[in-house]
């Protein structure tokens, strides 16, 4: 019997953490979990450990080049034989008797994509519901047709409250992109623009921690930051080639809150000359009223000379 869901799983340095992921996972027949190890650094024990998670539900997969999450989901995208495909993090978990709720659903077969509730837990313990879940509503399995794809890229961009038929990612050719941070962007972006509606459950589902260790937290140097500025832009342009842009403040926020103007200007420039220069002009100065910083450096830059990208700052 093939399964009918597959839980797709990357792994670096958190064997205990991934013990707890995968025992929030329900034991069925019709699922199957792939766990893929981004070439982990262990002790005897954490080896041992982590191959003892191998069972009938489970298969434990190690890549020996550490090319990042993205690969290593691309990997188990490579072995998954379900129907549907979720994804989690190995420092996650899932609500167990609401996941099986809804893997035990009736799933109409109009739908390509469910998107699920998600408990988001900040460094400092406060939470937000993310995923379309209220709260302030019953917990329901009642499937609602949502008819704005284009909220899959611009708010939902996370691969781990939604479940996708595997069907739509290969028959669209849709993988992760294998880059060291956000490498779930372009993916997230082309399973919105492959579809022309959605369902959700208002069910939490998911239970995401935010950890100091993790990847979001560790984009403070100017490398990081440009891989990670680099997919935001990369995004930009698949969405002008597809016909939509959005305003997307990921591609100057971060370098704003690293405290480097520069490398703000920088990056509107550098948007200016790939996006034109309206859209870099909407983007920054929405982004400048929000953040109350002035303007005048980049209209000077318009004003005087065609535009050039200046160096990166050290």
């Amino acid at each position: 019997m093939s399964p009918r869901f597959s839980i797709i799983i990357p792994h670096k340095n958190s064997v205990d953490l991934l013990e707890r992921c995968l025992k929030s996972i329900p034991v069925r027949d019709d699922i199957e979990v792939i766990v893929v190890d981004d070439n982990s650094t262990f002790t005897p024990n954490e080896r041992q450990k982590i191959e003892s998670f191998n069972d009938n539900q489970t298969l434990v997969l190690f890549t020996k080049e550490g090319r990042g999450a993205g690969y290593a989901r691309n990997v188990g995208l490579d072995h998954a034989s379900g129907e549907w495909v979720l994804f989690a993090d190995a420092d996650d978990y899932f609500y167990t008797k609401n996941l099986e709720i809804m893997l035990s659903s009736n799933i109409p077969s109009e739908y390509q994509v469910i998107v699920y509730g998600a408990k988001y837990v900040f460094l400092d313990g406060s939470h937000k519901w993310y995923g379309w879940y209220d709260p302030e509503k019953p917990n329901s399995m009642s499937i609602e047709r949502m008819d704005y794809p284009q909220f899959l890229y611009r708010r939902l961009v996370t691969p781990w409250i939604k479940m996708v038929r595997k069907d739509l990612l290969v028959d669209n050719n849709i993988r992760f992109e294998e880059v060291m941070f956000s490498n779930d962007e372009l993916f997230c972006t082309k399973v919105a623009l492959a579809i022309h509606y959605y369902g959700k459950v208002n069910m939490p589902i998911y239970h995401h921690v935010r950890l100091s260790t993790g990847l979001v937290e560790s984009t403070t140097n100017k490398r990081r930051f440009m891989i990670r500025w680099n997919v935001y832009l990369r995004k930009e342009i698949y969405l002008k080639k597809h016909g939509t842009q959005v305003p997307d403040y990921n591609l100057l926020s971060a370098a704003f809150f690293y405290n480097k103007y520069n490398l703000l200007l920088y990056c509107a420039v550098k948007e200016a000359i790939l996006l034109g220069k309206k859209k870099a002009w909407r983007d920054y100065t929405s982004f400048c009223r929000q953040t109350q910083i002035s303007r005048i450096p980049y209209l000077y830059m318009l004003r005087n000379q065609s535009i050039q990208t200046p160096d990166i700052p050290q």
